[in-house]
């Protein structure tokens, strides 16, 4: 296994990196909306949280050499699932067709208090 690291998404706190690549897999972690040039957490609406969020996550797939369209598997972490339908119509403008698989789950808390919070599983 080996990590995967860019600038152009926030670094994890704790014992986690960026990311993760075991030979044609690529796992992204957990990211919010944190600006990854200044470290502050982007408050807001969940229009707003969600597309800094994925914008982190992005950088981290391409960081390992991938496209979003190299996404398999996406696990999206929502407070409110009242807030899956905005949520929903920024993902499609990132995500080429066919979408990649998701998993949508609410949670009584994220971390910084985010509205959203999304990792990702990736093929080579």
């Amino acid at each position: 296994m080996y990590p995967v690291y860019t600038t152009n998404a926030p670094q994890q706190h704790g014992p986690a990196s960026q990311g993760s690549s075991a030979g044609r897999l690529i796992c992204a972690s957990g990211q919010i909306a944190l600006d990854p040039a200044t470290g502050e957490f982007v408050g807001g609406t969940v229009a707003r949280q969600a597309m800094r969020a994925l914008d982190n996550l992005q950088a981290v797939v391409e960081s390992a050499g991938l496209e979003l369209s190299d996404v398999v598997q996406v696990t999206l972490y929502l407070r409110d699932m009242d807030d899956l339908a905005v949520v929903d119509a920024i993902y499609e403008l990132k995500f080429p067709q066919p979408c990649p698989a998701r998993t949508v789950v609410e949670v009584s808390r994220l971390p910084c208090d985010a509205l959203i919070q999304l990792d990702c599983m990736a093929i080579r």
